[in-house]
């Protein structure tokens, strides 16, 4: 377990307002916009090592623990060997979740919730009902009608209650009485993508990747690539990189927020700016960022790291998912598209080939089936002789 460092405070993105650690929960009591954990400033001129590590301790609550983080960077396929694979598929329920719900079901506990209350349309339940019960936390999950039957039965079997909520207009309904229940919304730090409801502490608990990227490779790389779906993760990886960069005296790397063509609200957002309008009917296989818009938060953190939102076709999405799977990794199509990212990044010279990359692969495939109905499948051998025949072929 890492030592944690507790925050000084909020403080908005909007207004720069200040407000006290606490259940605050609808954004900036001036503005609403997006309030984000500060820490004090750490010393300048620290290794790498020595600063990855003091970034990824920055939560607010010792974090329930299940062995999360400390995940791989692995080297991908790419000619020039300078393109490295972040995998969080090695998480306890197999996705970068694990980190988020970690740290706020601990600090749920701490600030004297009685239970959580999210929103998911997989990953997210899993890793909500495994932390919250590790918590000793009731857990609501309202469930996306699209989620995966193996998920629904995760959720369900870590004793977690889940149900599906539509339209919109209940789902907010449910999330606001059990706010006032005493429950702690865990939506988005946003609150115009959480129903609403808004939970600061969500980022802090992707800030470990940042650190564990910069850490493992010995120095700060120049790219790296999400996806992007309400942008919690995006921004909280880029807030402990820019940490770790700022405390080492480094430049930090360019961002590379990552979508699908049928879902690509943050090259909209990059062109006009954070309050660009909502997708109007988004589209895309990737359940886990279809998405009509994302967080003000992440459109900050993309532009002041001089980076770079990418649309992905979903033929080359999927076309990713394969060439992963010759790697040896098996991940939902939403993970596939960062490497997908960069490589479409670099073809249109937005890359120079000598400059480190890391891709975030966020999640298994083991809990989306269905993405594997189209594969084939090898037919039910029975006879000695077609068997002989089948393996000469191999």
């Amino acid at each position: 377990m890492r030592a944690h460092a507790a925050p000084a405070g909020l403080q908005c993105l909007g207004c720069g307002h200040c407000v006290a650690i606490g259940p605050v929960y609808k954004g900036c009591p001036r503005c609403g916009h997006v309030l984000i954990t500060q820490y004090e400033a750490l010393e300048v001129g620290l290794p790498v090592a020595a600063a990855a590590e003091a970034v990824a301790g920055r939560v607010p609550a010792s974090p329930a623990d299940l062995g999360q983080g400390s995940t791989p960077l692995l080297r991908a396929d790419d000619p020039d060997g300078t393109v490295w694979l972040k995998c969080e598929t090695a998480n306890p329920t197999l996705s970068h979740k694990d980190r988020m719900q970690s740290v706020v079901s601990a600090m749920s506990r701490k600030l004297g919730h009685p239970g959580l209350v999210t929103t998911s349309t997989g990953n997210n339940g899993v890793a909500a009902a495994a932390f919250a019960r590790r918590a000793g936390l009731k857990c609501l999950v309202i469930a996306h009608p699209g989620m995966p039957a193996n998920c629904i039965w995760a959720i369900s079997a870590l004793g977690a209650s889940i149900i599906t909520a539509s339209p919109l207009a209940t789902e907010r309904e449910l999330i606001g009485t059990l706010v006032a229940r005493g429950w702690a919304p865990v939506t988005s730090a946003d609150p115009r993508c959480g129903s609403g409801w808004a939970n600061p502490y969500i980022v802090d608990g992707y800030r470990s990747i940042g650190a564990e990227i910069c850490a493992q490779l010995g120095r700060i790389p120049q790219v790296v690539a999400l996806p992007v779906a309400g942008g919690d993760t995006f921004a909280g990886v880029w807030y402990g990189l820019q940490e770790v960069a700022s405390t080492v005296g480094a430049a930090p790397p360019r961002m590379l927020a990552v979508q699908p063509e049928g879902a690509a609200w943050m090259a909209r957002a990059q062109r006009d700016g954070e309050d660009a309008s909502p997708l109007a009917a988004p589209s895309t296989a990737a359940l886990s960022v279809l998405s009509e818009l994302a967080g003000r938060h992440a459109v900050r953190s993309l532009i002041t790291s001089g980076g770079l939102a990418i649309s992905v076709p979903e033929a080359d999405m999927l076309a990713e998912t394969d060439r992963l799977a010759g790697l040896g990794l098996l991940v939902e199509a939403t993970s596939a598209l960062p490497s997908a990212g960069i490589r479409l990044a670099r073809a249109a010279g937005n890359i120079k080939a000598n400059e480190t990359c890391v891709a975030v692969v966020t999640s298994s495939a083991f809990k989306w089936p269905t993405n594997g109905e189209t594969l084939p499948r090898e037919p039910s051998i029975r006879d000695r002789e077609t068997l002989l025949e089948f393996v000469a072929g191999l």
